[in-house]
């Protein structure tokens, strides 16, 4: 069977598989075939009962499975040849995507999942590299899913390309715990956040500190770095990235429900020549930690949790201090200044001068008048 096909050109080469252009022999065309490097028989019995559930899928958004089967060099899968499009990750190197193109992406990724989620498939890597977009502009586009069973594929050995290959998983596969549909709704998440940030949601240098960022949920408010965005479209895409899996919409359907709700919703967003809004801080004896409502405390970090005034918890405020009263040294009475009044009284202010005066005047009468 090895000389069924003809290698044209190798597409793609990560550390679980390869992907190449062949020429099948058999069936007279060309295919894109991805050969996975795994020997281990439990993963090739894996491997193919997820192809054997995928193959009767008939949806425009998910990769048409031609054929998957074993041979002797392995296991492998046959696509539809050419490869077109151009993969989500290639798409941001020019930049986030607008509003018009996150809503096109989502709708059909979750069009994607759900198709896969109602069937009880679960994709287990997603990553911005398993999406492909063909078209020119936005009402053009037409989204497919690929990357099924190529697990946390890497382009090479080394530490970024290592990071890159992990940067979506969900903190309880980080904890070797199954993949879920929930797992996938916080894999989407990351890509959708990437896709409107234009940067990946948790930035880390390693992998252990990678592991710890999701395990802890430290990464920033995608508002802050995709501003040109509405609120509610920011606040849906980190409602996905949480680390409390039974907080997670359960599949595809209701994550794409909870889109459509808040898309109707459509809440304002204050301008960004608006100053914005200072809050009245009452007088409070402490800030304690108010930990956000869609995340548990045991998984919170300093860099997620907000800080808000609130009452001191554990002991009653002290009362309030009396100002002490600072000593001053005591001041000196100075003497009051009266204006000088005059020594001499006038004559009409002594009133025995007045009574003689009026008994002169009554003898001088008297006599006049004899």
């Amino acid at each position: 069977m090895a000389s069924r096909f003809k290698v044209l050109k190798v597409l793609e080469e990560s550390t679980t598989s390869t992907l190449k252009l062949v020429r099948d022999a058999h069936l007279k065309s060309d295919f894109l075939q991805r050969r996975f490097k795994t020997t281990d028989a439990a993963e090739i019995q894996g491997l193919r009962n997820l192809f054997a559930q995928l193959a009767p899928l008939d949806s425009p958004r998910l990769e048409r499975i031609v054929e998957a089967e074993c041979d002797e060099k392995g296991f492998y899968v046959l696509t539809p040849a050419p490869l077109e499009g151009v993969t989500l990750t290639e798409m941001l190197q020019r930049g986030p995507l607008s509003i018009e193109e996150f809503e096109v992406l989502a709708g059909q990724l979750l069009e994607a999942l759900e198709v896969v989620h109602d069937q009880a498939i679960v994709h287990g890597t997603l990553t911005p590299e398993c999406v492909r977009i063909r078209g020119v502009t936005p009402a053009q586009w037409q989204v497919c899913l690929g990357g099924f069973g190529i697990g946390f594929a890497a382009k090479g050995a080394e530490v970024e390309q290592q990071v890159a290959a992990y940067r979506c998983a969900a903190p309880e596969q980080w904890q070797k715990t199954p993949a879920r549909r929930r797992t996938d709704i916080y894999s989407l998440g990351c890509v959708l956040y990437e896709a409107l940030a234009g940067r990946p949601a948790f930035q880390s240098r390693t992998l252990k500190e990678l592991r710890a960022k999701h395990i802890a949920h430290d990464l920033p408010d995608l508002f802050k770095l995709a501003p040109h965005v509405p609120r509610w479209m920011c606040d849906w895409v980190m409602s996905l990235i949480v680390t409390d899996t039974e907080a997670r919409p359960r599949k595809a359907a209701v994550a794409r429900e909870m889109f459509l709700q808040r898309e109707s919703l459509d809440v304002p967003v204050t301008p960004a020549f608006a100053p914005p809004e200072r809050p009245v801080v009452p007088s409070a004896v402490s800030t304690p930690v108010m930990l956000p409502v869609n995340q548990p405390a045991r998984h919170a970090t300093a860099s997620t949790i907000p800080i808000a005034v609130g009452p001191q918890v554990g002991k009653p405020p002290p009362a309030p201090r009396r100002p002490v009263p600072v000593p001053t040294a005591p001041r000196k009475p100075t003497a009051r200044k009266f204006s000088q009044q005059p020594t001499t009284t006038a004559w009409w202010r002594r009133p025995w001068i007045i009574a003689v005066a009026a008994i002169v005047l009554v003898l001088l009468w008297w006599l006049m008048t004899r």
